[in-house]
């Protein structure tokens, strides 16, 4: 189907989700590239892009865009390639793989040649962190400590989500924006349209994974020995286990403003899409019907983002019958007024055998998590999740 890798906006956010990042990216030295025009450069570029050579290309529309920073088909070239570097890149690729095979996850392929190619849960037994830690005897090996992730998130994909968004800004300030996907680069039968509703959409996605970054670099999750934690060690008084970093406020802020504009570029994506005049068959992303309830749902769920990351809004339990009680959420809480410890923010517990062992009744000495969810209380949440 054309968008399993034929669609740059999905193609960019499982980039992000996948956090295959490759080297720091640079902005291109200049030079007359051997006296070629940006436009010459720009299709020597695709040519090599056919060919699968992403750097070679986006060395090209880097060249490009150092003589021509409005040729727009370099500037897009230049932040696709720059994303499928990033993918390519060992160093982190590796340790991706490491964490896969820890957590028993299914390995999630490298995009195909061409351009877009237990613990037990009741509350007597429950021991946490087991459960989300899926700690397995059959681990293949320690993966790299939480610290080195982060510190590959942080050096070297963060700068290029920086490089590849600052790319799709010069792109959303020309809202005649086209770039033709040729067979040779997607491996489909036709051309595909890349406009800018498309790069809208990707903008957001990426936003939306740069905020899920910060939120992972903000912590401490070192673990010494993933496979036997010494929980009493870990979740003992002075343990540094889920605090936040000295720079994890800044990171924090960094995160809600990323998701207040993702709300914006997916907005802004959906009535570039919707707005669009010409020929749709061909195009990359469309919107058969206008008044598609799916639309108006993603429409609700964006707006409900941007609600909660100001102020509280009432929110549904889904599984709870009609007529009970709304709960409270203001997300923008775990960003604004950062929980400094998630240790302290756990229900009571004691040890058996060095394990962490939920007390009875469950109790949280903090139920609406530094105000998350205001008004909260343990009887609320116990009645909640049936606990």
């Amino acid at each position: 189907m054309r968008r399993d890798w034929s669609s740059v906006a999905v193609l960019l956010a499982l980039v992000a989700a996948l956090c295959l990042a490759g080297c720091a990216s640079e902005e291109p030295t200049g030079g007359d590239g051997d006296g070629l025009t940006a436009e010459e450069l720009v299709a020597q570029a695709n040519g090599l892009v056919e060919q699968d050579d992403y750097a070679g290309a986006n060395a090209l529309y880097k060249q490009a865009i150092s003589l021509d920073p409005q040729n727009l088909d370099a500037q897009f070239g230049a932040g696709v390639t720059e994303a499928l570097v990033m993918y390519e890149d060992p160093e982190l690729a590796e340790a991706i793989q490491a964490w896969i095979e820890f957590f028993e996850f299914e390995p999630v392929p490298p995009p195909s040649p061409g351009l877009l190619g237990d613990a037990t849960l009741s509350p007597s037994t429950l021991v946490f962190f087991g459960g989300v830690l899926r700690m397995t005897s059959g681990a293949i090996q320690q993966p790299p400590p939480m610290s080195e992730m982060q510190e590959l998130l942080r050096d070297n994909v963060l700068p290029v989500f920086a490089y590849v968004m600052a790319r799709f800004q010069v792109l959303e300030a020309n809202p005649s924006f086209q770039f033709i996907l040729t067979p040779g680069m997607t491996g489909e039968p036709e051309n595909i349209e890349v406009d800018l509703g498309d790069i809208y959409l990707a903008h957001a996605g990426l936003e939306a994974a740069r905020a899920a970054i910060y939120f992972l670099i903000s912590y401490d999750f070192d673990v010494d020995d993933y496979e036997n934690p010494s929980w009493e060690t870990l979740l003992g008084t002075g343990s540094s286990f889920l605090t936040l970093y000295p720079e994890g406020w800044s990171y924090l802020t960094a995160a809600r403003d990323d998701l207040l504009s993702a709300v914006v570029h997916a907005e802004d994506g959906l009535d570039a899409i919707l707005a669009e005049t010409d020929d749709q068959s061909d195009d990359l992303t469309t919107v058969s019907d206008p008044n598609d309830p799916n639309l108006e749902l993603a429409r609700e769920l964006l707006d409900d983002l941007e609600a909660t990351l100001n102020s509280p809004i009432d929110v549904e339990i889904p599984w709870e019958q009609p007529g009970e009680p709304t709960v409270s959420v203001y997300l923008g809480q775990l960003f604004l007024n950062p929980i400094q410890d998630w240790k302290e923010k756990l229900p009571d517990y004691h040890f058996e055998e060095g394990m962490p062992i939920l007390d009875e009744p469950i109790t949280f000495s903090d139920p609406t998590f530094n105000g998350i969810l205001p008004g909260m209380t343990n009887e609320r949440l116990r009645e909640i999740f049936g606990l």
